[in-house]
């Protein structure tokens, strides 16, 4: 009997997804799914979700069609997850923005996405006593940017990739210091994963070098579906609430 089947099934959790649409999303999904939660998916284009596509209806499964940037889709999103005895947000979300515009060029992303919709997101959780979010973030964000290779690092210094790794960090420090001074309805617990490069391949054992990087080798790298476990993980427990891990399939030197 595997680890799904023994699991109880009042230890079921309801999740909002944000971002099942991508790569580390829809693996998200299907592993979340495979574990027996319940999902609520909202996504722009329902079309979008190759794990739905060709396959039976799933009563744990509800897809919804909107953007986590307008409040209206977010809300409706939360109604649908708030009266689970475990409700929780999972956010997967990318920011591919080439440019400060803001609104952005038609087909590219917004510049400041992710901070955006957590200035949404935090107050509609807290307004439902939804308590556990969990965000993949990348390595180099705050504290773990001098454990992020040289190269990156001057890539995100002078090219546009910068503009998701100011996203990132935008969230990072408004969702610690929401936790800390804006939540009159109750704690919410987060996860901040920073993520090495990705992988692609099966899901494997993700080695967790604190909140910082430190001692990663050089251009460490994790799998998606490693990613996409640990952020499950994360999810069904609490050994890493409030924290920023970062998260490898390189094992730790001995």
């Amino acid at each position: 009997m595997d680890e799904e089947t023994k699991r109880p099934r009042d230890s079921s959790v309801h999740i909002l997804l944000i971002g099942a649409s991508g790569s580390v999303g829809k693996l998200v999904l299907e592993q979340a799914l495979s574990r027996g939660h319940a999902v609520t998916a909202l996504v722009r284009n329902p079309d979008s979700l190759d794990y739905v596509r060709g396959k039976p209806a799933s009563e744990n499964l509800t897809v919804l069609q909107g953007t986590p940037l307008n409040k209206d889709d977010l809300q409706k999103a939360i109604s649908h997850i708030k009266t689970h005895p475990r409700p929780a947000v999972i956010v997967t979300l990318n920011n591919t923005a080439k440019s400060a515009q803001d609104p952005p060029p038609p087909g590219q992303c917004p510049p400041h996405l992710q901070y955006d919709v957590h200035k949404l997101l935090l107050p509609l959780m807290s307004q439902h006593q939804i308590n556990k979010l969990v965000v993949l973030q990348a390595l180099g964000v705050g504290s773990s940017w001098p454990n992020l290779a040289l190269p990156i690092r001057l890539a995100v210094k002078y090219t546009s990739v910068h503009f998701s790794w100011d996203d990132h960090a935008d969230v990072d420090r408004f969702v610690k210091a929401y936790g800390d001074d804006n939540d009159v309805q109750g704690h919410i617990k987060w996860v901040l994963v920073r993520s090495c490069m990705f992988s692609n391949g099966p899901a494997k054992e993700a080695h967790c070098y604190g909140e910082d990087g430190v001692g990663l080798p050089w251009f460490p790298s994790i799998s998606r579906a490693s990613v996409a476990k640990f952020l499950l993980d994360s999810c069904e427990n609490d050994v890493w609430d409030n924290k920023t891990p970062v998260v490898a399939n390189n094992a730790p030197k001995r």
